[in-house]
């Protein structure tokens, strides 16, 4: 991120304006919404329930005789 670019009054303060302030700003902004995609899985009850809703997988061992 520039010192001077569009970006750099906005967010400049938090990540900095010098070198990697573009990949601090890209981690920041990824990690606030995978957080978000993690709270509406878990606002939906079907994604939060879905381990006792699913039935267990059961192996039948073959007969190999």
């Amino acid at each position: 991120m520039l010192p001077v670019g569009s970006l750099a009054s906005y967010f400049g303060q938090v990540t900095g304006s010098g070198p990697g302030a573009g990949m601090s700003l890209m981690f920041l902004v990824f990690g606030f919404f995978s957080g978000l995609v993690g709270l509406a899985g878990y606002a939906f009850r079907v994604i939060r329930d879905a381990e006792e809703i699913l039935p267990d997988h059961v192996m039948i061992a073959e007969n190999t005789t």
